[in-house]
């Protein structure tokens, strides 16, 4: 549906879905918190919400992973592609300033890489450095100074960063 969109419209984009069966409780699971998922869906896409914030200047928005179950649902990560016509989203306004260091941080730790065998720490230090990520980079790790060219903080509280991504077992 295009924003923004109401309680309505969530409620039926979740019927439309082929996997609905998984939200109205599945072999026996509880259902899922659909209310929670329309909460979610409103604060996003409703009147009012993030998307309706940036006007137009974003070309793509996205929320993957949500999880959804019996006590709620939350929004595990998300990405946000800014209109290439539009001005950069360096100075935030109120509504859009609590999500700015996630959609576009400046600054990333990853946390989890290794230095002895190859994990999904190193894989996304490996994503951030191919895809040229123009921020700060760094990885925790106690007691590396880097790990494939990426230097390294010992704890999470030494990274100073606007974004941590957490690839540990």
């Amino acid at each position: 549906r295009l924003c923004p969109i109401t309680e309505a419209d969530a409620r039926a984009m979740l019927d439309e879905l082929r996997g609905k069966a998984l939200l109205d409780g599945f072999r026996g699971t509880p259902p899922a918190d659909r209310d929670a998922l329309v909460k979610v869906m409103l604060a996003v896409g409703g009147e009012g919400g993030f998307v309706e914030s940036l006007g137009d200047r974003f070309a793509e928005f996205e929320l993957n992973p949500v999880i959804c179950g019996p006590p709620g649902a939350v929004a595990v990560d998300a990405r946000l592609v800014e209109a290439e016509e539009s001005p950069a989203l360096s100075k935030p306004s109120s509504a859009t300033e609590d999500f700015h260091r996630l959609f576009a941080p400046g600054s990333v730790a990853v946390v989890g890489a290794s230095t002895k065998k190859p994990n999904f720490g190193n894989m996304f230090l490996g994503f951030y450095k191919a895809a040229g990520f123009p921020g700060r980079l760094v990885a925790v790790h106690p007691t590396a100074p880097d790990i494939d060219g990426v230097p390294c903080v010992p704890s999470l509280a030494d990274a100073d960063v606007d974004y941590a991504l957490v690839a540990v077992p």
